[in-house]
């Protein structure tokens, strides 16, 4: 994936300042997606306080819980529908599916539309298997009904020049941010942005080329 050419190009298609990082005048970065009725979020629920939630949160020694924090933190409901968006993310590119039909299910109307616009920038390249994401920390839900999801994603090197040449480019494993709202039960990815505060440092994000997309 052309890292910085996907974020670029997202920031084109979120009219209501998910992205920033492409230039002077940029949005403040940690503007949230506004939550629209039009995708069926619970934009004007009242949302509780939670706690945020990161891999780095140290649970207390002899707790009775055995389940190491990292652990908890990937298996989350907002963790697993990010790895599914990574799946249909690398499946759009490898069938050229200018109907983003992989992604339906996991993602919002808007976030449909702003699907379009950066996964043709990878049309014509090859995945040999989903996204590599590694979800990091996953904030509170804001007034706007977005939650932000801090990951590590490997957005350059990991696709092959095609499904026939299995050339790529230099590894690079970029801090993301991605917007989830709540439809129902489910979350659903709304949009993406460069995580310009992250780091990755330490963070393991390892492909899963077993895993053939498309």
């Amino acid at each position: 994936m052309r890292a910085w050419g996907l974020i670029c190009v997202l920031s084109i298609g979120l009219s209501l300042g998910v992205l920033s990082g492409c230039g002077e005048g940029e949005p403040d970065p940690d503007r949230p997606t506004a939550a629209t009725a039009s995708d069926g979020s619970d934009a004007g629920a009242p949302v509780p306080e939670t706690p945020d939630v990161s891999a780095s949160d140290a649970g207390t020694p002899g707790a009775e819980d055995p389940v190491p924090d990292e652990i908890r933190l990937r298996a989350s409901p907002e963790a697993r529908v990010v790895q599914e968006w990574a799946a249909a993310y690398a499946e759009i590119v490898n069938a050229g599916d200018g109907t983003q039909s992989a992604a339906k299910k996991v993602m919002t109307r808007e976030g449909l539309e702003r699907m379009r616009f950066y996964t043709q920038q990878d049309w014509g390249r090859y995945f040999p298997g989903p996204l590599p994401i590694t979800v990091t920390k996953i904030g509170k839900p804001s007034g706007d009904g977005v939650t932000w999801v801090q990951a590590c994603a490997w957005m350059r090197g990991w696709s092959q020049r095609s499904a026939t040449d299995p050339q790529r480019d230099e590894r690079e494993i970029t801090p993301v941010r991605l917007g989830l709202k709540r439809k129902g039960d489910a979350w659903l990815v709304d949009g993406m942005s460069n995580g310009k505060a992250g780091t990755c440092a330490g963070v393991r994000v390892e492909g899963r080329a077993e895993e053939q997309a498309g």
